[in-house]
């Protein structure tokens, strides 16, 4: 009597064994199970492989293994780090309650009155006292009482006073400097990153402020804007023509300057005297060491952008200026005009020692170093 023994199939796996013993027999199935095992072994290290791969570029260390532990261990974590944060934020309100406490220590008495011991005059408060030091000024400056500051702008004078009472509502993110309006504030950053955001919708122009777009289109497309034909000023003296009163004014005091009008200005640090506020702002740059202007070729950096442009065209060769009498090249404007006059013969600088014309200044100052006095006609 034969007996038959059914094996109990539960599993796809125990079926596709069942299928390749009746397709191979006993021994070749083994042999094919043998075969086939590499490339199971081959396609798990894949997955660990790519499992890795995933993960490059992250702490491993980090990664919480035990799946059970997990949930909880990243609920301590949580809650350390809202601490943490608690924590930092009370001591950011600890601080800003020191800071506004000490300025509040610090901070000038602006209800006190001030007494002038000039003219026996009595002020309310800093301000007004401020403006007052004008009328006993030499140079016509104001000057503030609390600090060695002098300006001959009341609207600079009252910024100055307001930072020492700590009134300045908006200021400039990165000096610190005070103004009266936001849009100031704002507009005074492209000063420090050289930006320049505005642009002429007429000739497309750009300008770092918008009151410098404002005087632009007010002053070369006036008749384009406004339809009007736009009025010069002209100096009397020398006949040069200007397209706004303030350029004639400017012109006026610093040409034919009749009255003695002083408008240079001294650097609180080295005392160097410059002849307009501008300068003394470009000047200030040599003892800060604030150059902001950067040369995209061998980053070397500047305290003014026309100093930059100048210094690219080193590299890029440009010589924009050209001499019309025998075409040389120049990469500045001044070269060209020193230039110029090897050909027109035209001497401005006069030695006062000998009276023997020069060119530039360089030239005469060297020569200033060994004149005799003597001129050379007389030799």
């Amino acid at each position: 009597m034969t007996v038959t023994i059914q094996p109990n199939i539960n599993t796809k796996k125990q079926q596709n064994c069942v299928s390749q013993l009746s397709l191979y027999g006993f021994e070749d199935s083994n042999n094919l199970l043998k075969v086939q095992e590499p490339r199971k072994r081959r396609m798990v290290n894949k997955t660990k492989i790519k499992k890795s791969q995933q993960l490059n570029g992250i702490d491993k260390s980090n990664i919480i293994e035990n799946t059970s532990s997990r949930s909880a261990i990243l609920a301590k974590k949580r809650a350390a780090a809202v601490r943490e944060q608690k924590r930092k934020t009370k001591e950011m309100e600890m601080k800003k309650e020191n800071q506004l406490r000490e300025n509040k220590n610090n901070k000038p008495k602006n209800n006190e009155r001030i007494h002038c011991d000039i003219c026996d005059t009595t002020f309310r408060n800093n301000l007004s006292f401020a403006v007052h030091s004008r009328k006993h000024s030499t140079n016509g400056r104001y000057s503030c009482h609390m600090c060695a500051y002098s300006n001959a702008s009341k609207y600079n004078i009252e910024m100055h006073i307001c930072a020492h009472e700590g009134k300045t509502k908006y200021k400039c993110e990165i000096c610190n400097k005070a103004f009266t309006s936001n849009k100031h504030a704002v507009e005074h950053k492209y000063f420090h990153t050289g930006e320049k955001p505005f642009q002429c919708e007429v000739c497309g122009k750009n300008f770092m402020f918008s009151w410098f777009l404002a005087s632009h289109r007010r002053t070369t497309h006036w008749e384009i804007v406004t339809g009007t034909p736009l009025v010069k000023y002209d100096c009397t003296i020398c006949d040069k023509h200007y397209t706004s009163h303030s350029g004639l004014r400017h012109h006026r005091l610093t040409q034919h300057n009749k009255d003695d009008v002083d408008l240079s200005v001294l650097c609180d640090i080295c005392g160097k005297r410059l002849s307009s506020k501008q300068k003394l702002n470009f000047h200030r740059r040599i003892h800060t060491g604030y150059k902001p202007h950067t040369c995209t070729y061998c980053s070397k950096s500047f305290t003014k952008k026309e100093q930059l442009k100048e210094h690219e065209r080193v590299h890029t060769g440009e010589k924009p200026f050209t001499c019309k009498h025998c075409g040389k090249g120049f990469t500045q404007r001044s070269p060209l005009k020193i230039h110029v006059r090897t050909h027109t013969g035209e001497r401005p600088y006069i030695c006062r020692l000998c009276n023997k014309g020069f060119i530039s200044k360089g030239v005469m100052d060297t020569h200033m170093k060994s004149c005799d006095g003597v001129c050379d006609a007389a030799k």
